[in-house]
């Protein structure tokens, strides 16, 4: 995952902008809803079919642009992907660097590319532009919000986590992983109970999610 780097000088000193908490040296301040809070900055991408999560992380670099790539691995890791598997992703992860990463992968990758056009767009951006302005891409893009959305509208609401409880990187990490394996094992409790209605107790271990291959995904 990306790591945020204090600016220094040449010699190594930090500059006199470079910032640190003593109370949580790991963390970063970052921009929420318009304000700037003391943070770490969760990922998770999920499957469309059951809203599970299948690969999660936890940084301290606010742009989600460099997250993308590690993220991409993370779900390759783990999880089958072929030419059918489609990959969505607002304009925040929006880079050269990662629309051919994903594409050498393998992955159909969607990556909105924001409302407006760069003085000197590149021919990666205008080839994202015109693949999103095709009524399938565009279709397919649409559903992003209800894919990717809903999950952590889910943990915050649902399950009331909108902070860490630990400091550092490590501790938080080790947290969102907890709350993603939560989510997932209620997704997964609810999948098998609405496709093998049982009595309480007699409920049976067997998975109701198939593989990612030829999946949608939204991160």
């Amino acid at each position: 995952m990306p790591s945020h780097q204090v600016p220094t000088e040449p010699s190594g000193k930090p500059k006199p902008i470079a910032q640190r908490n003593f109370t949580d040296p790991d963390s970063r301040i970052m921009v929420k809803d318009g304000a700037f809070v003391q943070a770490y900055n969760a990922q998770a991408v999920v499957d469309a079919e059951h809203q599970i999560i299948l690969a999660h992380g936890v940084g301290n670099q606010a742009p989600d642009v460099q997250y993308f790539i590690p993220m991409v691995e993370r779900v390759i890791a783990h999880h089958a992907v072929d030419d059918a598997t489609k990959l969505l992703a607002d304009s925040g992860y929006m880079s050269e660097a990662n629309v051919r990463h994903a594409e050498r992968r393998g992955i159909d990758v969607l990556i909105s590319v924001g409302r407006s056009r760069p003085k000197h767009a590149t021919p990666i951006w205008s080839a994202m532009h015109d693949k999103l302005a095709r009524p399938d891409a565009r279709a397919a893009y649409a559903r992003r919000k209800v894919i990717a959305e809903p999950p952590f509208g889910q943990i915050k609401e649902a399950r009331g986590f909108r902070r860490f409880s630990m400091r550092g990187l490590a501790k938080s990490g080790f947290e969102w992983a907890f709350v993603c394996l939560a989510h997932n094992a209620l997704k997964l409790f609810r999948a098998l109970k609405s496709l093998h209605p049982e009595p309480a107790g007699a409920l049976q271990a067997r998975s109701a999610i198939p593989p990612a291959g030829g999946a949608l995904l939204a991160a």
